[in-house]
């Protein structure tokens, strides 16, 4: 009985991703048997099961109750097996959570399960935590930091060959740098994704890798490859339950609608992704929604119901700025937990050693370093400080010293007397009358409180300004073990600071020297992608050229027929879904061979030439048009609607080629012979058409030429 409840733990386990529904049924199952059968092990795993599913098909609350009991029963448990359980649960609860945007939980839980799973040696799990731990510092725009945890986590999966790790990892890689817009970069990793995926048929990996590089062509404009994409991807997320992520196919859909000009189309997309969004309170997408469908009832000059959308749309915004301070005060707390642990022992060191501080200085502490943390503008950064330390300290003077290690130099590049800002001063590095340059020489604070307390650092206590401080604080600021350089803060009275002073400015400047560090990263890296992107706009520029010439004709520029495979591949599969007829005309020209032979082959091209403007002129836009060879070319027409409206397009064809041409002061006039074949009637893949199309293009010649026929008719 036991061996039957593990395999059915099993087979949920593995198909959960898959097809959730079915994997819900045989972890209840499983549940009850093992309860039968009072078999705790199995009770667990099949908590942990029912919880998954129940994350994969929107019961978050569920999966939370669920999940936590799991937790508790893996815990009473020993062995590998229930210490690899409880960590699974952790991960699926910080998943969960994360679902419902309750992402200081969600990371919690991430950081459990990648502790424990370091402890253990478990990579695959790590892999897991990692992944996940990147994906929420990209939803809090942190994206140095979530590629730093994402490309970790694939370089782990590489190692240990972990193909369903490297997927996972290719497609967070994908969903960053197609945040920073870097398509090609994105595009790679999406597509060596899908290939993955493919190989070990996992479908939600599958879904997520289509759904991506539907995105990008995309924002490329090539609307024919991403609906074609995002229609695989979101046949799959139907398949297996994620209503969220088909929301957000739908709205995707909508946005080629609304490129088209089909904004009947892209209507119906937007109110399925707008009732999605309602059910499962995603602000972001429903906001997305209602401006689109204020934009399309705008276009269509429906003024009352454009206005209704925005009313509504204007009042999401509202609700997401203040989702977004929340989560920019989520991110500082995560980059404090995460990357900054400097900052967290400056905080216990304060904690220990300053127990006599206000709760309003240990408060001022914490938002001034929360202020001065979120910022990546060293003129913001320092105003910011300067702005708030004056609030709990007297000062008359302030500045910040940055010591340039290289050069041997201290910059005051920010100093403010009396409210006024100051004109930058440089100091020697071995300046004997600088009390900064003691202060970073030593890397130790300083406290003076009458002038002639300077004497204990240096000779003499030097000054540029007309009424001289008397009391002064010097601190050097430290990010780890790298010194940045100096703050002070300074007032033209004697006995103005006091000891616990200098420890309040020793806070700040923690929090100080990590702001600017990062400043000055963040600056380095803006010039480093500043080159990185000119490069790769370049190599961009050459692939579409590269692929644009390998799926045009050159002579024509029109589709070749690698192209019109592809195009008609993709009309085949929307007009089965949306139930519509195509049209395919095969035609070639007549009395064409004779101004070859008369003129030559350049005034032939030229003749070819107007034919193809000729024929884009006379179609629709929405309609196709490949030369695929000599002078034959294919027209494929999408949702006809009748026999005698697809005859008047061709009898459009032969009146516009039939038309004078003039070429070196003679003038000729061609003919076109035209076979048409109909989807479904004729066939429904891309050769039957074709070929059918051909033979009634043969026998409109044998009837005489520059005629149409339909094949069969």
């Amino acid at each position: 009985m036991f061996q039957q409840i593990d395999q059915l733990n099993k087979d949920s386990w593995d198909n959960t991703g898959n097809n959730p529904v079915e994997a819900l049924g045989k972890a209840e199952q499983a549940l009850q048997m093992s309860r039968s059968g009072k078999y705790p092990l199995g009770i667990a795993e099949s908590l942990l099961n029912i919880g998954r599913c129940c994350t994969a098909t929107a019961g978050y609350d569920k999966a939370l109750e669920v999940l936590n009991q799991a937790v508790e029963q893996f815990r009473v448990q020993s062995g590998d097996q229930a210490e690899l359980g409880e960590m699974r649960s952790l991960n699926a609860l910080g998943e969960a959570s994360f679902e419902l945007q309750d992402y200081e939980s969600a990371l919690n839980y991430y950081f459990m399960t990648l502790t424990q799973a370091e402890m253990s040696g478990n990579d695959e799990i790590k892999i897991l935590a990692l992944n996940n731990i990147g994906e929420i510092h990209n939803l809090i725009n942190n994206s140095e930091e979530a590629l730093s945890y994402v490309y970790q986590a694939f370089q782990i999966a590489r190692q240990i060959n972990d193909e369903p790790g490297m997927a996972i990892s290719r497609i967070n890689l994908g969903e960053l740098y197609l945040k920073l817009n870097d398509l090609a970069e994105a595009e790679e990793y999406f597509s060596k994704a899908l290939i993955f995926s493919e190989d070990n048929n996992n479908t939600q990996a599958i879904a997520d890798s289509c759904f991506g590089l539907g995105r990008i062509q995309l924002a490329r404009e090539e609307y024919f490859g991403a609906e074609d994409k995002l229609t695989r991807a979101c046949e799959l997320y139907t398949k297996i339950g994620d209503i969220s992520s088909v929301a957000e196919c739908n709205y995707q859909f909508s946005l080629i609608g609304l490129n088209n000009k089909k904004y009947t189309e892209a209507k119906r997309y937007l109110e399925d992704a707008r009732e999605t969004a309602e059910k499962l309170n995603a602000t972001g997408l429903l906001s997305r929604c209602m401006q689109k469908l204020s934009e399309i009832y705008k276009a269509e000059e429906d003024f009352r119901k454009a206005l209704d959308f925005f009313e509504v749309f204007h009042k999401l915004e509202e609700d997401l700025r203040n989702d977004n301070l929340k989560n920019r005060l989520k991110k500082i707390t995560i980059l404090y937990e995460t990357e900054q642990t400097e900052t967290e022992k400056e905080a216990y060191r304060m904690q220990s050693l300053q127990l006599e501080k206000s709760n309003k200085e240990i408060e001022f502490i914490n938002q001034i370093g929360r202020e001065i943390t979120s910022s990546l503008h060293m003129d913001d950064i320092i105003h910011n400080t300067c702005s708030r330390m004056s609030e709990i300290l007297n000062i008359t003077g302030f500045g910040i010293a940055l010591y340039d290690a290289d050069n041997k130099n201290i910059e005051y590049n920010f100093i403010v007397e009396n409210s006024e800002r100051s004109t930058p001063v440089s100091v020697p590095a071995d300046s004997e009358t600088s009390l900064t340059v003691w202060c970073i020489k030593n890397r130790k604070s300083v406290l003076v409180n009458k002038r002639s307390e300077a004497q204990k650092y240096i000779k003499v206590w030097s000054s540029n300004s007309d009424d001289p401080p008397n009391s002064a604080i010097f601190v050097p600021m430290m990010h780890g073990n790298k010194l940045v350089g100096c703050v002070t803060v300074q007032h033209t009275d004697e006995n103005a600071y006091t000891e616990n002073d200098v420890d309040l400015v020793q806070a700040v400047s923690t929090f100080l020297a990590i702001a600017i560090d990062n400043s000055k990263v963040h600056q380095e890296l803006n010039k480093l992608n500043e080159i990185i992107t000119s490069e790769k706009r370049g190599l961009e520029v050459a692939y579409r050229k590269i692929a644009h010439m390998a799926n045009h004709d050159t002579l024509t520029d029109l589709p070749n027929r690698n192209l019109l495979n592809e195009l008609l591949k993709r009309g085949i599969r929307i007009s089965a879904r949306e139930k519509q007829k195509l049209a395919v005309f095969y035609m070639d020209l007549d009395k064409f061979k004779p101004i070859n032979d008369t003129l030559g082959h350049e005034s032939g091209d030229q003749v070819l030439g107007i034919v193809a403007e000729r024929l884009n002129e006379t179609l629709r836009t929405s309609d196709t048009v490949a030369r695929i060879g000599g002078d034959e070319f294919v027209a494929v027409l999408y949702n006809i609607e009748s026999e005698e409206g697809v005859m008047s397009a061709a009898g459009k064809i032969i009146q516009s080629l039939g038309e004078e041409i003039v070429l070196k002061g003679r003038t000729f006039t061609i003919g076109v012979s035209i076979g048409i074949s109909i989807y479904p009637d004729n066939g429904t893949d891309i050769d039957s058409l074709l070929l059918k199309a051909d033979k009634a293009m043969y026998q409109a010649k044998q009837a005489g030429r520059n005629r149409a026929l339909f094949y069969g008719k």
